[in-house]
Order: C-alpha cells, then structure tokens, then sequence
C-alpha cells in the first residue's frame, strides 16, 4: 500500500497544472508564509507602532490568502481543488494561531482596525471562532472520508496527503468520525459554505466572476477605442481586474500596474527613429514580440507584451503620465523591453530582478527617474501597486508631484459599468477596501 500510494503521488506529481490547481498551490503556500513570517517574532516587550503596522501588513496578507483559498473552496467543480483549499486554510489558520499566541497582546493587536491599509476590527476573533471549534474539526473528517473513497490522480495529492497528516497530528478531527450520521450533507456544506459573514457576499461574488464575468470586463470596448487615443509611450497604469492568479497576496484597492509603450510609429514619433532601431537590435526576441502591442505588464504568465484591448479592458484603470523628461521615458521603455519574458515574482522579492512583480517592473523601469516608496510585506521590499495612488494623493499639489492623472474610469459593479471619474476620486481610492467593487453603491 506505501508503495502504490508513492508511485500515486509521483503520476500525480507529473500532471498538468491547471488555473485553480496553481491558484491552490500559491494560495496555500502564501497563507503558510504569513503565519510562519509571524511565527519569527520573537518579543516580550511592547510592540512600537511600526513593528504592530508590520505585523498588520502580514496579517492582511494572511487574511487576504484565506479569502482566495475560501473562494476557491466554495465555488471549484473539482473535489481536489475544493478539498485542498479546505485543508491549506484549516492548517494555515492553526499554524497563524500557535504563531500569534507566542505574541503579547497579539489578539488586540490583530483586532484592530487599521483604516491606512484598509483592515476591519475583529478579524481575528472572527479567524480564530471559525477554525477552533468542534463543527470544523467534524467537516474535516467528513471531507478525509471522502477523499479516502475517491481514486482519481490531482498534482495536489501530495499537499492534501501532508496538511490532513498536519491536522490529524494536531489532534483536530481525531475520532468526530463516529459522530457523523450524514457524512455528506457535512461535505456539501465544508466545501459550499463560507464562513465569514463580511466575506460571504464577496466570496460568492467571486465565484460568480468567474462565470459571468470571465471575457466581460466593466470598461467597455467604446471606452478602451477613446482612452487609448490620449495615451502616451511612458505613461503607467493602475488597474483593477477581476481575478487574476498574480492579485493575491497585493494589498489594497489597486492590484495591478502596467506600462504603455505606444506601437513602433508612437515611439518614433516621441523618440525618433534611432532609438527605434535600438531597440530592434538590442532586443531582437523582445521587439518582434511587441509588433502589434502596446502594453507591457508582468502577470501570472511572467513579462509580456499585451494589447491595448486586454491591458484597458479592466474594471478599473487609471492612467498616470510621469513628468520626466522624453529622454527619461525613452530609458523606461528599453528597460521594460529588457525585462520582457522574466517570470513572474510569486515571492514578491525586490532584491533580485531574474523574475519581476508587475508594480516592480514599473519601479524598475523608472528607478533613476522616478521615486517610490517601497514597504515591507512578510519580511520583503516591496511596491504594491495601491502605494503609488497613496503617493500620488500624498504629494498632489506639489513639488514633489510625479504623475500627472489622464484618465480614471472606476468600475462599479453593482451597475455593471466604468465611469470616469474625477482626479479627487482618484486620490481617495488607495483609500477603499480591497473589495470595495463589491460594496460600492
């Protein structure tokens, strides 16, 4: 039996990944980092605000994991993917637990409300209520009966075979076997059900994206054809698209920035022709990707070259035009071609460049030109893309004002449309919870 369930796992191991199989594994392997990042905190004194706002951006990034394992939970047709969202949450949720009972005070500290990054009062007494109690651990051993009975190979079967082995460990689940009498009506409701009453409404919404709204986008094609008339090459973009594998784990409103860099005949006529020619013959591989696009953006599937119709067709965009000089948006746009066919940074870490998170591609791009503030996330330098709203809000009006606002279309989803929107709408927006497209009227 040992023996055909290793040969069982190495097939398993071997099988193609698909979207939510990958979601899982990013997912799970986030929430687990947040709480082990929190695990090395090693004090008995009184926390200083600025180690408690570390702490809350780690938490926020625990939180915002769980939030995507639980959507993944509740909405997958696959029993795999739903099954292994279930355990990475429940021991990601017992690890974060042990870590933050090792910390003074820690459970005030993780029940404040911290407006700045847009984290609600009493999330962990909600955490902690949902995963330590006796109707989780009996989910949980429904669920392992049912995924005994079930034969089918998932590349998740060796993390779903190591997180049930971690809960069994740990005494949760151990024996509520025999008390269940309708093993799978618990099932239907573990997996189908989510737990935190402030998240049901976006974890449904969520599910629901992804069926309804998988090929629409709030800005509408009319709207994309005007806004890419006033773009420039240089000019950067902030944006906020339903759900991309590379959101989790961003903090804020805004997940996503790309850079515009115009067609050949745009650059030619903002740079000339000889940097043109450089371009062809430095990055030969890089240039003959770009015909035909004009964005380039690192997402999930690394750094690439998109079009105006995928990078605009967002729910929210704003578009943001540095006040550099043409020679220095000239810089950017080569660097950007340097970095194009990297991979995507999943650790989000900004002391190497050999793979490149979106907002890091920008910061790179404009590093000697522009300045941005980096913050700290589970131990890591960082740029969430929400940072350059907040620095443009900071700095409006003044000397050190960088960017100027093109456009701002700001989707709303219960009218099922992007509107444009004001320059002092913009600035408050780094303001808005991470899912304010839900909440907002």
């Amino acid at each position: 039996m040992v023996l055909l369930a290793c040969a069982l796992s190495a097939r398993a191991d071997q099988l193609p990944l698909s979207g939510e199989t990958k979601a899982v594994a990013i997912d799970r392997r986030g929430i687990r980092e947040a709480a082990a990042h929190i695990a090395a905190v090693h004090t008995t004194n009184a926390l200083t605000h600025d180690q408690k706002l570390a702490l809350w951006r780690d938490w926020q990034s625990f939180l915002d994991y769980l939030l995507s394992l639980d959507s993944l939970r509740v909405h997958s047709s696959d029993f795999a993917v739903s099954y292994s969202a279930f355990l990475a949450e429940y021991r990601g949720a017992l690890e974060m637990i042990d870590a933050a009972d090792a910390i003074p005070s820690a459970d005030k500290i993780f029940n404040d409300a911290v407006p700045e990054i847009g984290l609600p009062a009493n999330t962990y007494a909600q955490m902690r209520l949902r995963f330590l109690n006796v109707a989780r651990a009996t989910d949980y051993a429904a669920l392992a009966a049912k995924w005994r009975a079930t034969s089918y190979l998932t590349p998740l079967q060796s993390t779903i075979e190591e997180d049930s082995k971690f809960i069994l460990d740990r005494g949760k689940g151990r024996g509520e076997l025999k008390t269940v009498e309708n093993a799978a009506a618990i099932v239907r409701h573990a997996i189908h059900t989510a737990y935190f009453p402030a998240q049901k409404n976006i974890a449904e919404w969520m599910g629901d994206t992804k069926v309804a709204r998988k090929t629409r986008s709030l800005i509408n094609e009319t709207q994309v054809n005007a806004l890419a008339k006033k773009l420039e090459p240089g000019d950067v973009m902030l944006e906020r698209r339903e759900w991309y594998l590379s959101n989790a784990g961003l903090p804020g409103y805004w997940p996503h920035t790309a850079l515009y860099i115009g067609n050949a005949a745009d650059r030619r006529r903002d740079f000339g022709d000889e940097f043109e020619s450089k371009l062809a013959t430095k990055y030969p591989i890089a240039y003959s990707q770009s015909n035909g696009k004009q964005v380039i953006e690192a997402m999930s599937e690394g750094v690439v070259f998109t079009t105006n119709e995928h990078s605009l067709s967002a729910d929210s965009l704003a578009v943001l035009r540095p006040r550099v000089t043409k020679e220095q948006k000239a810089i950017a746009i080569e660097r950007a071609f340097h970095y194009a066919g990297r991979p995507y940074d999943f650790d989000f870490d900004f002391d190497t460049d050999a793979s490149l998170v979106c907002s890091e591609l920008v910061y790179r791009a404009y590093e000697s030109a522009l300045h941005f503030p980096l913050v700290t996330v589970l131990a890591r330098q960082t740029l969430p893309p929400n940072i350059i709203a907040k620095q443009f809000d900071a700095t409006y009006a003044t000397r050190d004002q960088q960017f100027d606002l093109v456009a701002f279309l700001d989707g709303n989803e219960r009218a099922g449309i992007a509107r444009n929107a004001t320059v002092q709408t913009f600035r408050s927006s780094w303001h808005r919870p991470k899912w304010h497209i839900v909440t907002a009227k």
